[in-house]
């Protein structure tokens, strides 16, 4: 999981030095949430690739409860990797072939076998869960063919309202293509690696339905109503 964000975004609504992954939600971390997610879909292996407010994420992991069986391994970048660079520097805690990276600023109620099982189905390198929504206009709509495979990406289109497939912030990648990422060299996975990935066994799979990002004071503040619907009422918190 991506959890070195700062939420620059967020300043002025979250505690001076809070890390984005930790703003709250609903009387939680919104980390909480993620993981509790992630341990509700089978998940029991967990790698943090930390960042911006690394000492705060691990005092979060040795204070909050979290289930018995979850093992959650916490990485600090040396520096500031972006999402990419990040990745690659946590590839060596973790052991499945494909990996699932989750981004910690995202929450969908992303199905992970069904992500899992269309990358297989498809020999895929990449394979990312797309959501749509009904307003794209923030984050840029994703171009993909009938069988899947994406073939390009839209800008942002500030003002412009309509509904579209958008990243998820959720992936299936292999170990192979991990291990080819440039060591300890900032890049964005976003903006300097999945481009490039087009006509590469890039693929996408419409696996979740619903999306928020806690990105802006706005979407944080939805986010509350969001987590209780998607990870469930059902904690004791």
């Amino acid at each position: 999981m991506l959890a070195g964000g700062q939420g620059s975004r967020l300043r002025g609504v979250l505690p001076e030095g809070t890390p984005k992954v930790l703003a709250p939600v609903a009387d939680k971390p919104f980390l909480w949430w993620l993981l509790h997610q992630l341990h509700q879909q089978g998940i029991r292996r967990v790698a943090l690739a930390l960042g911006y407010g690394a000492a705060m994420v691990r005092e979060c992991l040795a204070t909050e409860s979290w289930p018995a069986d979850l093992a959650i391994d916490s990485v600090v970048e040396p520096g500031p990797l972006g999402t990419g660079g990040a990745l690659r520097f946590a590839f060596r805690h973790t052991k499945s072939d494909p990996i699932l990276l989750v981004n910690g600023d995202t929450l969908t109620d992303v199905d992970y076998g069904e992500l899992v099982a269309c990358h297989v189905r498809n020999h895929a390198t990449v394979t990312m869960a797309l959501a749509k929504v009904p307003d794209a206009s923030r984050y840029g709509l994703v171009e993909y063919s009938a069988n899947g495979v994406v073939t390009g990406f839209r800008e942002k289109e500030q003002g412009i309202m309509r509904p579209g497939p958008i990243n998820a912030g959720v992936y299936c990648v292999s170990r192979q293509w991990v291990s080819h990422i440039p060591v300890e060299k900032p890049l964005s996975l976003e903006r300097d690696v999945l481009p490039f990935m087009i006509g590469q066994g890039f693929f996408a799979c419409l696996a979740a339905h619903r999306f928020i990002d806690i990105g802006t004071p706005s979407s944080l503040r939805a986010a509350g109503e969001f987590v209780a619907q998607t990870v469930g009422a059902g904690h004791d918190h």
